[in-house]
């Protein structure tokens, strides 16, 4: 198995983008609220960056972990 391999049968380009979206905008703002000053006094360096890193986090999770998983039964004994 590849990192990049589909293993959420559920994931759709559409909810892959919207989850890249939703990354690009939570990650850069969480940084830029509890960041420390040098973070703050660069932004225009680093917000890129973690704008950048949210989307692909967001959109990677989405594409790999099914949300479906936590709902069957324990089979394991």
């Amino acid at each position: 198995m590849s990192l990049l391999e589909k293993t959420n049968p559920h994931a759709t380009r559409r909810s892959v983008l919207r989850n890249a979206i939703q990354g690009a905008m939570t990650v850069p703002l969480f940084i830029f609220i509890i960041g420390k000053p040098y973070v703050r006094e660069h932004y225009r360096i680093t917000m890129p960056l973690f704008t950048l890193l949210g989307a692909g986090i967001g959109g990677l999770w989405e594409w790999q972990v099914d949300d479906s998983c936590d709902d069957e039964p324990n089979t394991s004994k």
